[in-house]
């Protein structure tokens, strides 16, 4: 009785192995497979400066509570809300027992989770055209997790948006109530995960609003939605709003973004705030896509909801290149919806003449030695991968030998279908082989912030309690963590008078690194022990001609793009 069920499932898989695995079925599902799992080897191993303050935030909260006035820097009685706690305290546990592979595993997984979800949006979008959606699921997905996955709140309520957006799909497409269920729970999580993007949940449930309106004008330029989900839906607004109140600071925490965005200082100094242009990297980039998807919603008929959240995403997009990833999660739906006619080639003749034989065959001979060759070359690299991306690297490479191995009693292995199976899997094998290489960095010390050597001899050879520090906005971030209390760091919106209702610390801190101000009135007035600074800046130069300032260290740190910068430790000088 027990054998029962483990004999079937052995029984089926003798059978499967006897089949033609890549019959058309099973090459839809692997060209799913594909499209989901390889952006993932694009995750950008590295730490960013945020990393540091989270993990100093999840920290205290595990062993204090919620703080209510900022624990962190020197400044005193600066009020403060910890409007991403959750992530932070999540970072904290994975990082204190599991390390460095623990938080590549968790960004991995959430940008699985992430994917799934996407595929499963393009999916309804493409009219049920596996095809297309696996498409547009790649190509989105390798610039969306390359180039904006790390290791920061954005990746938990990125993937709770989408979600939302998925199940108000959902219920536009069927008209059912539960899909809507989930909305108030999403709402919650996101106020505890990221409340400063709290708000948008609410922002992207006013397209399919929009879209159930039973409006003849909007049926002239785009196809309408279903008018019986509008009451639902505006049923769900006041739900999903009572939600975002449970967390530990209520409406502080949903309102965080009322009092944070657009503020020029914020927007003048922080990259990621920066508007996209043809004069940054972002934009000479993004904005072609952009124009692209304009055009293309122009041209085409096509349901409301995918309209307006295209359109909302590029202009959220154009005002700052933070939100080009709503715009690749949420804009690019047109494409899935332009793409649903897609389909598979069909092979209705086969060619079985020696010329075309040896041609794929010596094809499938090359791509094999290719392969090899980049495998050779590279033993040392994959070596010195993390443990979790070897298992999951041996996992694809298990399947792509038993892919080639397998054998099928449709076709015969000389077929022209069978070669071209077997080619295909040697392609994509080497193309996510290639990726992987590229987009894997196995050394992280590299993105480790620039200060980190100074800040570690500080901490060697003094407590805490003994030093006053000043530190760039980058650099405060590990200075906090490792425990000192610096003048700065880079939780931007925590130095703004807005929120922390003293002063405007951001603010004071952009005019002295512009030599705005006297570098000599603002150090007295902060009695610093020790400054950290980097050669060239205003106060580095300044400190260097101070008869009451001396090196305490120097050192050249080795920055993200393999630039060298010579960073000093400064000290006042004791009296007498």
């Amino acid at each position: 009785m027990f054998l029962t069920a483990p004999k079937k499932f052995l029984a089926q898989i003798h059978k499967n192995l006897g089949s033609d695995i890549l019959s058309t079925n099973h090459k839809k599902y692997l060209i799913a497979a594909f499209s989901i799992l390889f952006p993932l080897f694009l995750i950008p191993h590295c730490v960013n400066p945020d990393f540091w303050f989270l993990l100093n935030d999840g920290r205290y909260v595990m062993e204090h509570g919620f703080p209510h006035t900022d624990p962190f820097s020197l400044h005193e009685n600066l009020h403060f809300v910890m409007q991403q706690w959750l992530s932070a305290v999540i970072f904290w546990n994975v990082w204190h027992f599991f390390g460095e592979s623990g938080i590549s595993v968790l960004v991995a997984f959430v940008g699985l989770l992430t994917l799934l979800a996407f595929y499963r949006l393009c999916f309804l979008v493409s009219k049920k055209n596996h095809l297309a959606a696996s498409l547009v699921t790649v190509l989105v997905g390798m610039l969306a997790i390359h180039i904006f996955f790390h290791v920061r709140p954005q990746i938990f309520s990125t993937f709770f948006l989408l979600l939302s957006v998925l199940c108000m799909e959902q219920h536009q497409q069927t008209g059912n109530m539960k899909y809507l269920f989930p909305l108030p729970v999403f709402s919650a999580l996101l106020s505890n995960l990221h409340a400063a993007i709290w708000p948008m949940i609410l922002v992207f449930m006013l397209p399919f609003l929009m879209a159930s309106l039973p409006c003849k004008i909007i049926s002239k330029f785009s196809i309408s939605g279903n008018p019986q989900c509008l009451k639902p839906l505006l049923f769900s607004v006041p739900l999903v709003l009572l939600a975002g109140l449970f967390n530990p600071y209520g409406m502080e925490a949903v309102t965080y973004t009322m009092h944070s965005y657009g503020i020029d200082v914020i927007n003048e100094n922080i990259v990621e705030m920066f508007p996209l242009t043809f004069g940054n990297a972002t934009g000479n980039f993004f904005l072609p896509i952009l124009a692209a998807t304009l055009i293309l919603c122009a041209r085409i008929k096509m349901k409301l909801q995918y309209l307006l959240l295209s359109i909302g995403c590029m202009y959220m997009a154009m005002k700052t290149c933070r939100s080009v990833f709503f715009f690749l999660m949420m804009g690019t739906l047109p494409f899935s919806f332009a793409l649903s006619q897609l389909r598979l080639p069909e092979i209705k003749k086969q060619d079985t003449s020696p010329a075309i034989l040896r041609r794929h065959l010596l094809m499938i001979a090359g791509l094999l030695a290719i392969l090899s060759l980049q495998l050779w070359k590279n033993m040392e690299k994959l070596a010195n991968i993390d443990p979790p991306m070897q298992v999951l690297f041996g996992i694809i490479a298990i399947a792509t030998l038993f892919l080639l191995l397998i054998p099928s009693k449709r076709l015969s292995f000389l077929s022209m279908e069978n070669l071209r199976n077997k080619a295909a899997v040697l392609l994509v094998s080497l193309s996510f082989l290639t990726f992987f290489l590229a987009g894997h960095k196995s050394d992280t010390s590299q993105y480790l912030p620039e200060g980190k050597e100074g800040i570690d001899y500080l901490a060697a050879h003094f407590s805490p309690d003994e030093v006053r520090l000043w530190t760039d906005f980058v650099e405060g971030s590990y200075a906090g963590f490792v425990g000192f209390h610096p003048y700065i760091d880079s939780r931007a919106e925590v130095f703004l008078k807005a929120l922390n209702h003293q002063k405007d610390i951001l603010q004071e801190y952009s005019n002295l690194i512009n030599g705005w101000i006297y570098y000599k009135d603002f150090l007295d007035s902060y009695q610093f022990t020790h400054l950290l600074t980097k050669e060239g800046s205003y106060i580095d130069n300044c400190l260097l001609h101070d008869s009451d300032y001396e090196i305490l260290y120097e050192y050249d740190a080795h920055s993200e793009d393999s630039t060298v910068t010579h960073c000093r430790l400064f000290a006042k000088k004791s009296k007498g």
